[in-house]
């Protein structure tokens, strides 16, 4: 038996097959595709964990006959995330229906196909369904209410190592030696912040700790509001936006108090993510960053910074597959065609409108800050190529934490750069050539970076 599956496609039609087989070749993910429900019960004994099923309904019009279906992959695959692609004329009503059948999420055909959903739904369920915490946070015969795993380095497998209520003895920390990380399911991030947060160490140690953990809860958020915004079933979820938002807001409070405590907090939440998909997962990275610097700075309020920056890159997720692929190719939007570099420079706008289509209640001074995170003090930003004094100071906060971010990311198989590195060589560039921040700006930052 294979140790899992990532990413499982049910369809019949050739467009999708060949978008879903791209998504999966492009970020590596194991794949495998079958033409309809009933060839899945042939798959139950091949794999222990299928980790992401694509159904697509779009050409089913019985409701019956999706709930039916969804409800046998969720029968087959107890643990795995089902997206539902559907007509894009489903009626509200029905596109509920389906979603309380067993599926994770609905997506409208013309979505599937024309924006980036796909790869960022994907990317979060299949890379970042497990965080790393540190195996030295946890002392000796202590019981958590939340497993612990260790990846396997020859085969990448994720294997239980301390099974939630089973007692850290002796004997397992010995076996344990030597490894400096473990992994906590996503689900549970909010477990693992309730245990270190219950378990307070004062010293500088324990400090990051709670930092590191408040940050992961922070990410686990985030996702689950882009979710909400992405998916059809929840339109008219007012109330579940609002506590989304809220949610986050809350999160940023705690956050931001400890970062501030922490003082170099910069390392901690770079080290603690990785990026694949692109800036919208990277949210909360620039998020943490910029909000430490509005403290530091006391530009702006910095949980309204913070929930900017959250927000601010939603508008990429409604751009076209092959616009997102080439930016994570090249790094570089200037390297797109013209047609795709317009539609590139309207996503700060697109934000926006995404954020109010699912009724999420963004204060004026948020909807500001993502309008402006990518203009220039030089006039050749976007989407308006507005002057100096129309670009709030707030904005340059996060497009400073957002550079500083794109420098000392994470990527696998790459040489890392410290955040310190990145602050003194954007710095130093920007001193030269004022072509992004104003000089005004740039003073401000000075004496905290």
């Amino acid at each position: 038996m294979s140790a899992r599956l990532n990413f499982l496609c049910v369809s019949a039609d050739e467009l999708t097959l060949k978008r879903c087989q791209e998504t999966a070749r492009e970020f590596e993910y194991s794949y495998q595709q079958v033409p309809k429900i009933e060839a899945l019960v042939e798959m139950m004994d091949k794999f222990d964990l299928v980790q992401f099923v694509l159904y697509n309904a779009s050409q089913v019009q019985n409701k019956d006959e999706i709930s039916g279906a969804v409800q046998a992959i969720r029968q087959i695959f107890k643990d795995s995330f089902i997206c539902v692609v559907v007509n894009k004329k489903i009626p509200p009503e029905l596109a509920s229906f389906v979603k309380k059948s067993g599926a994770h999420l609905l997506l409208l055909e013309n979505e599937f196909h024309e924006t980036s959903r796909l790869e960022f739904i994907a990317s979060q369920i299949i890379r970042a369904s497990y965080v790393p915490v540190k195996l030295t946070e946890f002392p000796k015969d202590c019981v958590l209410d939340f497993t612990l795993f260790h990846l396997m380095p020859l085969n990448q497998k994720l294997i239980p190592v301390l099974p939630k209520g089973t007692p850290l003895a002796e004997g397992r920390m010995k076996k344990l030696e030597g490894i400096g990380e473990v992994f906590v399911k996503r689900e549970e991030v909010d477990r693992y912040r309730h245990y270190v947060e219950g378990h307070p160490d004062m010293s500088g140690t324990g400090l990051k700790s709670r930092c590191r953990a408040q940050y992961l809860s922070f990410c686990n958020s985030h996702t689950q509001l882009i979710f909400l915004l992405l998916d059809q079933s929840e339109s008219g979820s007012y109330k579940e936006g609002k506590w989304l938002y809220d949610r986050c807001e809350i999160l940023a409070k705690d956050l931001i108090t400890t970062l501030s405590a922490v003082g170099e907090a910069w390392d901690i939440v770079n080290n603690s993510s990785i990026g694949e998909f692109g800036s919208v997962e990277r949210a909360p990275t620039i998020a943490a960053y910029s909000g430490l610097l509005s403290l530091l700075t006391t530009l702006g309020e910095p949980v309204e910074v913070m929930t900017a920056a959250l927000l601010s890159d939603v508008g990429m997720l409604e751009l076209h597959p092959r616009i997102t692929k080439k930016l994570r190719q090249t790094g570089n939007f200037e390297e797109l065609s013209p047609e795709d570099l317009e539609a590139y420079k309207k996503h700060p706008v697109l934000s926006v409108n995404r954020c109010l289509e699912r009724k999420l209640q963004l204060p004026d001074g948020v909807k500001e800050f993502i309008l402006n995170t990518h203009e220039r003090a030089d006039g050749k930003g976007f989407p308006a190529g507005r002057t100096l004094d129309k670009i709030p100071q707030e904005a340059m906060l996060i497009q400073f934490s957002e550079l500083i971010d794109r420098g000392a990311m994470i990527r696998m198989g790459h040489p890392r750069t410290s955040v310190q590195q990145v602050r003194d060589s954007l710095m130093e560039s920007e001193f030269k050539s004022g072509k992004i921040f104003s000089l005004a700006f740039m003073q401000k930052l000075k004496p905290v970076v």
